[in-house]
């Protein structure tokens, strides 16, 4: 959206330095750069990497490299575009993030991996390429942790933002992105059948068989993981809006270590998207309670966080106490490479 200033006095446009009488999407900006921000929030394909070291839209460098797409969105970013929260239609958003959630759930429960995959495809802005799941396959933990885990960083990769990181970013941001949510979601699933455990998607435990074997674990740190998040979301009764809004938050994790400030600006200003929306959606639905809805559900994430925390102890002991009963080199590889 374009506005003209009331004054009509000269101003600079924040991102390339132009003069200027336009506000855009929340911020003084030339039209030159209001459309070259519309056109790339809507284009399909990954942004093209700086060439300069992510300097060229400082003051001293913009006038030299003001041909770089990639910092001149990042520019659009910071100083505040993509919050502007007027623009957003909450409607469409929820039925996007319904389908896509339904291409993960459908993934998560009949796709395996192939015999050639590749390691690499899973940290780049390709799709992750799985097969479909013959009837004489039979799944063991291991199995629908792998799936689970590439269905989650394939549901990260459709999102708007993926595309403007950088490679470097994404690898980071899909390391430490992907498992709160394969956590949640399959919390989800199962309230969603109205179970009060944690379990993969034909019922079995979400625990490597083996560990019946020994008495080693102890019976209620075990439950904890299993159940402990379960009972959060059914006190909360979290229905499936409030769900796509929070999993887009919990993904939207601007607290991962090693991420360039371009890159924390960027997911942390989708974040606030997401988590203004959760606001509205909350507002819509409940009233003058809706804040206080908001709050509770927010609660969820300590939950998930914990949950996380226990099943990282678990498989240090697993790893301890049985390493002979670990996952086939092939999923072990790709745990690796994701953890």
């Amino acid at each position: 959206m374009i506005f003209e200033l009331a004054s009509m006095e000269s101003q600079f446009c924040v991102i390339c330095g132009q003069s200027t009488s336009l506000y855009n999407y929340g911020t003084i900006s030339c039209s030159a750069c209001s459309s070259f921000f519309r056109r790339t929030v809507l284009a399909k394909v990954p942004i093209q990497q700086c060439p300069h070291q992510d300097a060229c839209y400082t003051p001293e460098n913009r006038a030299t490299h003001s041909e770089c797409k990639y910092c001149r969105f990042h520019k659009c970013v910071d100083v505040g575009m993509i919050n502007t929260q007027k623009y957003t239609n909450l409607t469409k958003l929820i039925n996007q993030l319904s389908v896509l959630d339904k291409k993960r759930s459908y993934t998560c429960a009949n796709m395996m991996l192939p015999p050639d995959f590749r390691l690499s495809s899973i940290f780049d802005y390709e799709h992750i390429k799985l097969i479909k799941k013959t009837p004489e396959v039979r799944f063991i933990s291991h199995d629908w942790g792998c799936v689970h885990q590439l269905a989650s960083m394939e549901f990260i990769k459709t999102f708007q933002f993926v595309k403007f990181l950088s490679l470097q970013d994404l690898q980071v941001f899909m390391k430490t992105a992907h498992f709160n949510h394969v956590i949640f979601a399959s919390a989800m699933r199962s309230f969603g059948i109205r179970q009060g455990y944690l379990s993969f998607p034909d019922g079995s435990d979400v625990f490597p068989e083996c560990i019946k074997k020994i008495t080693c674990y102890n019976p209620e740190f075990l439950n904890r993981i299993r159940c402990k998040l379960m009972g959060r979301i059914i006190e909360l009764n979290i229905n499936p809006e409030e769900y796509l809004l929070l999993s887009a938050i919990i993904l939207c994790n601007p607290a991962a270590v090693n991420l360039s400030v371009k890159g924390r600006t960027l997911i942390s200003s989708y974040q606030k998207v997401y988590g203004s929306l959760l606001f509205q959606y909350c507002c819509q639905v409940n009233k003058k309670n809706g804040p206080l809805r908001f709050s509770e559900l927010l609660t969820i994430f300590h939950a998930i966080s914990q949950t996380h925390h226990d099943i990282g102890q678990f498989f240090l002991l697993f790893q301890m106490y049985q390493p002979n009963a670990q996952p086939i080199q092939l999923y072990q590889e790709v745990i690796d490479y994701m953890m």
